[in-house]
């Protein structure tokens, strides 16, 4: 009975000492969670002392984009005076062709043996030199063609049957046009002031995001007549789905770019403007190059600083990769063909009528 007795009182000393070393293990992983948060943010923190020399580089990028964009400007403004120069230039061109088909009119209403034929190829001509004109120095594909159309419509209502062979001529020459593929630069410029305005619509707070973790759903079960093993692993499943509450581990595929201050926000959407701005002074010039290269950082920079899983940058991602594979420079086909083998009919037919020959341009008359 003694022996009983002294037995007794050991069995809740072991039973507190059983529930209480568990508490310990919990303790000693919230000081190692605290300690790896503390090491987490000051590699956070070093990762911001780089802010300073990232915000003299935009700067600096800043200033030479508005130089390039000041050179650009000016370039621009003596392309448009050396177009409107050459307007003035075929618009007298023009003036000099009309004053010289209403000479020819007139020389052959008064030589008698004149025929309408002949006064329709003249009219055809002075159609296909338009034609011409249009393509080389305005680059207008479309003009081009509606005018070498009006001239095979003009030769098709004459009777002389050795306008075969030019007629020919001039529908490969209106295919190969066709075959073209004319860069809308209206439809361009206004894709690219669209995304220019949608710039203000990103935001670079989306470019983490945290996902909070789903807890973990282990049962709590607690019998009336327990014993202290699964006492013990009860305790061990409940700190464990505690800290899976308290600790995110997410791996990254890419290093994190730190998040941008509101001003630095500002310089990198003004730079964005000035580059989507650079590629439509350059698509004005039809420079391929520039204006590819100018994309192409724009589309370098969204991606770098904002989240691509967001709606807005992956539609102006869409927009950007349809304005690369633009072509803002086509090769034009030469056109010089049918105008050169109708001025070789029209020669032919004024030596047969016995009338003066017609000058050609860029040649005075005898």
């Amino acid at each position: 009975m003694t022996d009983e007795t002294k037995a007794l009182p050991a069995a809740p000393k072991q039973q507190k000492s059983a529930s209480i070393w568990p508490l310990w293990i919990v303790i000693l992983f919230i000081t190692l969670a605290s300690g790896a948060l503390f090491f987490y943010g000051w590699l956070q923190l070093k990762q911001f002392s780089t802010l300073p020399t990232d915000i003299q580089q935009i700067s600096q990028q800043d200033q030479q984009l508005q130089q390039a964009h000041d050179r650009l400007v000016t370039e621009v403004t003596a392309l448009r005076q050396q177009r409107e120069n050459l307007s003035e230039r075929i618009q007298s061109e023009q003036a000099a062709l009309t004053s010289k088909m209403a000479t020819l009119s007139t020389q052959l209403l008064q030589m008698g043996g004149a025929s309408r034929t002949e006064w329709q190829l003249a009219e055809a001509e002075y159609l296909l030199r338009l034609a011409n004109q249009r393509l080389t120095i305005e680059k207008d594909v479309a003009g081009a063609i509606k005018v070498l159309e009006s001239a095979d419509t003009l030769m098709a209502e004459t009777d002389d049957a050795g306008l075969f062979p030019i007629r020919k001529k001039l529908r490969e020459e209106i295919l190969a046009l066709q075959m073209v593929n004319d860069s809308d630069q209206s439809g361009i410029y206004l894709q690219i002031e669209a995304i220019i305005s949608g710039l203000d619509s990103l935001d670079q707070a989306y470019f983490i995001k945290h996902q909070t973790a789903k807890a973990a759903n282990s049962p709590y079960v607690t019998p009336v007549q327990q014993d202290n093993a699964a006492q013990e692993q009860t305790l061990w499943q409940q700190a464990i789905a505690e800290l899976n509450k308290l600790i995110v581990f997410r791996k990254l595929d890419a290093p994190v770019e730190p998040l941008l201050s509101p001003e630095q926000s500002v310089y990198l959407k003004q730079n964005l403007r000035l580059l989507l701005e650079q590629a439509e002074l350059a698509m004005l010039k039809k420079n391929q190059l520039l204006y590819q290269a100018s994309l192409n950082k724009s589309l370098s920079w969204i991606k770098k600083y904002f989240p691509t899983n967001e709606k807005p940058v992956q539609a102006i991602e869409e927009q950007l990769n349809q304005l690369l594979s633009r072509n803002i420079d086509p090769e034009l086909p030469e056109i010089s063909g049918s105008l050169n083998l109708l001025k070789q009919r029209i020669q032919l037919l004024y030596k047969q009528h016995a009338l003066p020959p017609q000058e050609t341009s860029g040649k005075e008359g005898a």
